[in-house]
């Protein structure tokens, strides 16, 4: 159980980063170029920590979708293809 709670305070940490970075990107659009690359950079990295936390927690794949233009970022798990 131990091992469990650390997955969670992971995934927690990871969210409230991705939170934290998508706010930045969204504030640093006025600033340089180099600046708002690097938080584009983190929102990314952040979202992939996350779904690692999330497979570590529960299992299977998961998916990614970020939108910088409706500020969206959403890990969600990963059903396949939707073709019928």
């Amino acid at each position: 159980m131990t091992g469990y709670n650390v997955t969670r305070r992971r995934a927690r940490t990871a969210l409230s980063s991705l939170v934290a970075a998508a706010s930045t990107s969204v504030i640093g659009q006025t600033a340089s170029g180099v600046e708002v690359l690097d938080a584009y950079e983190r929102v990314r990295r952040t979202a992939d920590d996350l779904a690692a936390s999330m497979q570590a927690v529960h299992g299977g794949s998961w998916s990614i979708v970020i939108d910088h233009k409706a500020l969206v970022a959403a890990v969600s798990p990963h059903f396949g293809s939707r073709r019928s």
